[in-house]
């Protein structure tokens, strides 16, 4: 998959600021029951390299997923995948 711009730098999450005010309107669900990630980022970067997932995959899911799962996990897996990929 040829790379389409997307990196895992922090101004690649700026952009997606950016992009998608006002996208996903707030949740009026419990906090906590968002909460309580186990940060498993790290793991999952590492299975996915193993098993073939290039940099700029990664870095796509992460793109993509931002919206849907939310910055700060965006912002996770941002680092768990830098980390992994010792950038």
């Amino acid at each position: 998959m040829p790379s389409q711009g997307v990196d895992l730098r922090a101004d690649g999450l700026e952009a997606m600021l950016d992009a998608l005010p006002g996208v996903f309107p707030e949740s009026d669900g419990d906090i906590e029951l968002r909460d309580g990630r186990l940060g498993e980022e790290l793991v999952d970067v590492r299975i996915a390299l193993t098993n073939g997932i290039t940099k700029d995959e990664i870095a796509e899911v992460i793109y993509h997923a931002a919206g849907y799962a939310g910055f700060p996990a965006a912002t996770a897996a941002r680092t768990a995948a830098r980390e992994a990929l010792g950038v």
